[in-house]
């Protein structure tokens, strides 16, 4: 965020709204892609816009590691 934004890492606060710090719908996607391959791991790329804040995504994406490894 704080790269897109062009903003100190600082001024990130992980409640805000990514739509707050002038995130489109492209940028989103790409967000998202790039989680997708730091994780190793499928995300949709709707991922930002379902789950709107740093927080959001961050418990989402543990909560569904925890379930998909409850499943092994």
């Amino acid at each position: 965020i704080a790269d897109v934004s062009e903003i100190s890492i600082d001024s990130v606060d992980p409640d805000t709204p990514f739509a707050d710090f002038g995130l489109d719908s492209r940028t989103a996607v790409s967000m998202a892609g790039e989680l997708e391959r730091k994780l190793g791991r499928d995300l949709s790329p709707t991922l930002i816009w379902d789950f709107p804040t740093i927080n959001e995504v961050s418990r989402h994406i543990c909560s569904t590691q925890a379930a998909d490894s409850d499943k092994e």
